[in-house]
């Protein structure tokens, strides 16, 4: 025991002889690096102030040596002093100016100038400014001559103490030296802190090593540090459990099978008597399933649980493209959750799906996903049948308020094509129009239409009963339907593009036709009964409004032919009255009594 406390001792002495030097040696390289570095900066700075300043000065003394101002002159350069003075560390020493001549005309030495510095530095015609290091009474002096318009009006000669730059230095060095102090000290202490903890776990180590071989296989050592040690020690660990689990008797081994095995076979029948699918997909372009319960197999119409193992969610589904955004959501994310895709059995029967799936990987390295399948093609349709009644109600209700306000007819039809077009759960493209019977009973007139192309505007201004689409509809009084342009579209123009059409009749109670809606879909776009049917509602309330809309233009117009009958004769009546009156008037004027009396 004596001889392993003077390894622990003598190694963290070691660790300490190693670690301290390193640190002060690294500690003076960056002393000398950073003091380099920042002493070059520190010139830099002051040399560009310096610069600005004399150049300042140089463009500003202009003026006064022009008017000969040499005390506004002389008040300008004590204020430059006196303002540097101000600094936390001032650095100007002294200000003078000389005339081209080398005449002193101004400085900041007070009353008695020193005449050595009068030539201490000079500046040629080609030369925007002289720096020259001077030894004066202050220490060094950065003398700077800058030419006062080229020269022409004389120099500026500024003075720039270099002990600004030292005391920077210094204090610098001092702060620094106090860090790597405050840093030796700091690491000693933790690196005998750390050497404490480290030689620690060893010691629990060797402890539990003599518990554990004596018998007591059960015991754990403990040692949680995250390093070699903490490793040693967990592997210990696990090999004593190991070592235990090899000891324990058959008869627990076999019992503890027999309670996995019994859970299994509940977690199966449980699987089993689920009304929901559940099912096991393998993914890939081919993927198929790999396992499914009798639900699964019942919600795809399979004659068999083999026979529905030969496809995969990708071969049942109806929409590719929305079976490609549910595998990328998978691969994103791990998981998907009610997701709702059209689906369609071994039989045909085409229904909607609700999908919660999670995907994983098997020990071989392939990827599946395995989730539950529900049926929920009723609930969507019962959804879908609430949401078209309210459509059908809201855009009824809208309608008849509009066709209490529009002035117009045609406004009112613009309005009601505007509210089919913008319903969002309907296939249409943003096009269509509006046809009605007119003078002409086998003559469709267009009345408004949106965004139809330009020649059909003209082409289509009047169809005749039984010609094209909108013709047909209107002459059999029943929905045409078409998903491309075939025969029927009889009037065509030069590059139409593909598109097929639900072209509604307006259709009155008792059976007379007043016109058509043409309403566009796009190219090969399956037949929906559900939309047709909501769609020759929608033109039969449509229908009605239209003739409510004609009947009360009718009345308005009888109304103003009554009213301007009525105004004629009220008209009469006013004018013999006074026809009356004047006949009364001349007869009274002859002396003779009125005929009328009309007062």
């Amino acid at each position: 025991m004596i001889k392993n406390s003077m390894r622990f001792i003598s190694l963290r002495i070691k660790i300490l002889r190693l670690v301290i030097p390193m640190i002060v040696v690294l500690g003076i390289l960056f002393i000398f690096v950073v003091l380099n570095v920042f002493q070059k900066q520190i010139k830099r700075e002051v040399e560009a102030r310096s610069k600005f300043i004399s150049r300042k000065i140089a463009d500003d003394a202009i003026g006064y040596i022009v008017k000969d101002n040499i005390i506004g002159l002389t008040s300008y350069l004590d204020g430059v002093i006196s303002l540097d003075k101000e600094l936390a560390q001032p650095n100007l020493a002294y200000i003078f100016i000389l005339d081209k001549s080398g005449n002193i005309i101004a400085h900041t030495f007070g009353d008695t100038f020193p005449i050595e510095l009068k030539d201490a530095n000079k500046t040629g015609s080609n030369k925007r400014e002289n720096w020259v290091l001077l030894e004066t009474e202050k220490g060094l002096v950065l003398d700077i001559a800058v030419p006062v318009q080229n020269g022409v009006l004389g120099y500026v000669r500024l003075g720039v103490s270099e002990q600004y730059v030292v005391n920077v230095i210094n204090h610098a060095m001092l702060l620094m030296a106090g860090i790597i102090i405050l840093s030796v000290i700091s690491v000693s202490v933790l690196v005998l802190f750390f050497v404490n903890n480290w030689f620690k776990p060893i010691g629990e180590l060797t402890k539990g090593v003599g518990i554990i071989g004596a018998g007591d296989l059960l015991y754990k050592v403990g040692v949680k540090s995250n390093d070699e040690v903490g490793q040693l020690a967990s592997a210990f660990d696990k090999m004593t459990e190991n070592l235990y689990k090899t000891t324990v008797s058959l008869d627990e081994l076999l019992f503890e099978r027999s309670v996995r095995k019994q859970a299994e076979t509940r977690f199966s029948d449980l699987v089993n008597s689920l009304n929901a699918g559940v099912f096991l997909n393998i993914v890939g372009e081919d993927g198929t399933f790999a396992d499914v319960n009798p639900a699964m197999i019942k919600i795809c119409e399979a004659d068999s649980r083999e026979e529905l193992l030969k496809f995969g969610i990708n071969t049942l589904c109806v929409d590719r493209l929305k079976y490609m955004v549910l595998i990328g959501k998978l691969a994103k994310e791990g998981s998907v959750k009610d997701e709702e895709i059209e689906l369609s059995s071994l039989k045909g029967r085409r229904f909607w799906a609700k999908i919660t799936a999670v995907q994983r990987r098997n020990d071989n390295g392939k990827t599946f996903f395995e989730g539950t399948l529900e049926d929920i093609t009723e609930r969507r349709e019962a959804v879908d049948k609430l949401r078209r009644n309210y459509d059908i109600q809201a855009v009824l209700n809208r309608l008849l308020s509009v066709s209490l306000k529009v002035a117009s007819l045609d406004e009112l039809l613009e309005y009601a094509l505007n509210e089919v077009l913008d319903i969002s759960w309907l296939s249409l493209e943003s096009k269509g129009g509006v046809f009605l019977i007119e003078d002409d009973p086998h003559t469709l007139v267009l009345k408004v239409q949106r965004n139809l192309a330009v020649p059909l505007q003209t082409m289509c201004k009047f169809v005749a009963l039984g010609r094209c689409l909108c013709g047909r509809a209107a002459q059999t009084g029943e929905l045409v339907f078409s998903d491309h342009v075939d025969e029927r579209h009889e009037n065509v123009y030069t590059n139409m593009p593909s598109h097929g059409h639900y072209c509604v009749p307006l259709v009155l109670t008792g059976g007379n036709v007043m016109g058509v809606l043409n309403l566009y879909i796009k190219s090969e776009y399956h037949r929906d009964p559900k939309e047709e049917s909501f769609l020759m509602t929608l033109a039969n309330v449509i229908a009605m409004i239209i003739q409510r809309k004609k009947m009360e233009d009718k009345l308005l117009d009888k109304v103003e032919e009554i009213d301007k009958l009525n105004h004629f004769m009220v008209g009469r009546e006013r004018r013999i009255i006074e026809l009356k009156k004047e006949v009364d008037d001349i007869l009274k004027d002859a002396g003779r009594p009125p005929r009328y009396n009309i007062v």
